[in-house]
């Protein structure tokens, strides 16, 4: 016959089950927000504002309509640049939420400082702008060193473009402080390399995405023989077409071997440097 549980035997076990109860309640829950990589929407945010305003700092286009670059610096450069680095902050991306939310407040200031600040100035103070806008600008060049070092641990094109931001930031500190139109010029062509690789880096992560790492041969017969045609009947100074061709060959053609390095969380290719810090790789 088996032995009867005593009434404080059951009163032991039901009150051992009540505090484990308790203590599972009490564990936080942690809830993961999925969203998708907003790389290539900040570096092109980034890379179409600083190609329209770097287009005036090189003289290529006329100052009188310079203007057309507040708006951009505002809506896209601006705010879309913060919203990408609001969501890499949700993505546990220190690099990105720090580059993203610091540029995309870089052009908001920057604008209502042009637009707003540097007319308010009058008298002596107004021939003493170019030394305002040379410390606004020089925050932002030891701000972009450090984060051209730290992009070191990401891929090559995001080095490349820190690297090229860097300078052109320095160029445009020096043009200011030192009056120099010359340097002003060299920081907008840097600017405009700069635009140039940072939409290569959205482009290329763009691909990474849509194309899920393949890219498929159909695209080779429709860009690379218009490009030959237009390279073979150019002008010599078209002949940058030269390098452009082989490059896009590659790029179309080849298979993107990703490399999903866990430890940092980048995903990247071996190649083209593809990728961005928090791209998830697709199995």
């Amino acid at each position: 016959m088996a032995p009867r549980s005593s009434p404080d035997g059951d009163l032991e076990t039901a009150s051992a089950y009540a505090r484990e109860e308790k203590a599972v309640k009490m564990q936080p829950v942690e809830t993961v927000l999925k969203i998708a990589n907003p790389g290539p929407l900040g570096l092109t945010a980034f890379a179409v504002t600083t190609f329209t305003l770097s287009m005036f700092n090189a003289g290529i286009l006329p100052r009188s309509v310079e203007k057309v670059a507040v708006p951009l610096g505002y809506f896209y450069g601006g705010s879309v640049q913060l919203l990408a680095g609001l969501a890499e902050i949700f993505g546990r991306n220190t690099f990105g939420a720090t580059a993203f939310c610091s540029y995309g407040a870089f052009w908001i200031a920057f604008g209502y400082y042009v637009m707003a600040i540097v007319p308010s100035f009058d008298g002596p103070e107004k021939e003493k702008v170019h030394i305002a806008t040379g410390v606004f600008l020089f925050t932002y060049t030891v701000f972009t060193t450090y984060m051209a070092i730290a992009s070191i641990r990401t891929f090559r094109a995001l080095t490349a473009v820190f690297v090229c931001l860097a300078l052109t930031f320095f160029f445009l500190t020096i043009g200011e402080w030192g009056e120099s139109d010359g340097a002003k010029k060299t920081g907008g062509y840097f600017g405009i390399i700069t635009s140039l690789l940072a939409w290569y880096c959205s482009f290329g992560l763009v691909l990474l995405d849509t194309w899920r790492y393949e890219s498929h041969a159909f695209l080779l017969s429709l860009v690379v023989p218009l490009l030959s045609r237009v390279y073979l009947s150019a002008e010599p100074r078209l002949c940058l077409l030269s390098l452009v061709v082989p490059l896009l060959s590659r790029v179309v053609t080849s298979r993107l071997e990703v490399v999903n390095l866990r430890e940092g969380g980048v995903a990247c290719n071996r190649d083209f440097g593809f990728g961005f810090v928090g791209v998830e790789s697709r199995q």
